[in-house]
């Protein structure tokens, strides 16, 4: 727990961030591993026509950069997409009113800027998540009235800017919204949590509903992207297999989970490795933290954001490919977890969150 006297002004905090990730712009190629650019440059095959056949996202990134005048992979690209993301995690700061109460959200506010060259600093399909946090952010500052709306009009537009699964993410979103509000003990929380994933695993393994519905097979694609991709990620995850078992499906649930945070069958002491399980673990503090979320009326404004969390979260964690792709698509959401670090289960916590303006009453 941290007093005024030795902490950091979150203004400062961010300004000095914002300032270094900029200067990452002009070293090329110096920092960012060669894997972390790999996206950006295969949306710009596509785009330049050399690969053909796609749509979508892909085809809306590149009119957005079309319409600013950049058509190419270069330093004003990246500094235009760093710019986006500051923005990104700036409001987000700015709106839910960011007070330092420990010292992990320095370590999450940082990463929410600091990793932008390795995971936005291109075209990516998170700068249409980073822009679309930004409007709805800007309208809910603006329009009071409609802040309820604004993580389900999230989940809904990430399911376009994502992929069609993520659309799941409202469903969860308003399921974990009513456990976390009406159940008080984190663990039967937990419980609740796994017995959601599984009934959806049983649901759809027995009506195929979601598959008749979107055309997607929710329960194999994993498999089915791991065959035809033919992916090699070190942080991979393996299929599980599910069946129409409730019972089985609750300990696959439990497996892929335990999966998601330790992703490394084989783990190397390397400095990318062990940098990869440092913030996948940081992210999966930020998930248990939005779980353990203490809701009562100084605090609730917190209980939105830790529902969207961990909705978005089981999202990815039953249908990410692997650990890498699970974080890149968090990565824009990052600076919620700075937020919800900071839930008041401490006296000091709930002064602070006290003498703020309340953004969200429930």
């Amino acid at each position: 727990m941290m007093t005024n006297k030795n902490k950091i002004s979150p203004n400062l905090w961010i300004s000095l961030n914002s300032i270094i990730v900029m200067a990452f712009c002009f070293i090329p190629g110096a920092i960012i591993p060669n894997q972390f650019l790999r996206d950006s440059l295969y949306y710009h095959a596509i785009l330049s026509s050399s690969i053909s056949g796609f749509s979508g996202p892909v085809n809306l990134i590149g009119a957005i950069y079309a319409f600013i005048g950049i058509n190419a992979p270069g330093l004003i690209l990246q500094l235009v997409s760093t710019a986006i993301f500051i923005v990104n995690a700036y409001l987000i700061y700015k709106i839910f009113e960011l007070q330092f109460v420990r010292i992990s959200q320095y370590f999450a506010s940082a990463f929410s800027l600091v990793l932008i060259p390795f995971y936005a600093s291109g075209y990516s399909k998170e700068l249409l998540v980073a822009l679309t946090n930004i409007t709805i952010l800007l309208l809910v500052y603006k329009i009071k009235r409609i802040e309820f709306l604004a993580f389900p009009l999230i989940s809904i537009l990430i399911g376009l800017m994502l992929r069609p699964y993520y659309f799941l993410t409202l469903i969860f979103f308003i399921f974990v919204f009513l456990i976390i509000k009406y159940v008080r003990n984190f663990l039967l929380r937990l419980i609740c949590i796994i017995f959601l994933l599984s009934s959806l695993i049983t649901f759809e393994f027995h009506t195929k509903f979601l598959q008749k519905v979107t055309g997607f097979d929710i329960l194999n694609v994993r498999s089915n992207s791991q065959t035809i991709l033919k992916l090699a990620a070190r942080s991979q995850i393996e299929h599980v297999e599910t069946n129409g078992n409730f019972l089985h499906n609750s300990f696959s649930v439990v497996q892929i989970i335990w999966s998601m945070i330790f992703p490394y069958n084989e783990i190397s002491l390397t400095p990318y490795v062990l940098g990869v399980l440092g913030i996948n673990l940081l992210v999966w503090v930020i998930v248990f933290r939005s779980l353990q979320l203490k809701v009562c009326q100084d605090n609730s404004r917190n209980l939105p954001i830790a529902s969207f969390i961990i909705a978005f979260s089981m999202t990815g964690t039953f249908f990410e490919v692997d650990a890498g792709s699970f974080l890149r698509h968090f990565y824009p959401f990052m600076p919620l977890g700075a937020i919800i670090l900071q839930s008041t289960r401490s006296r000091y916590g709930a002064m602070l969150l006290k003498n703020a303006s309340t953004w969200w009453r429930v």
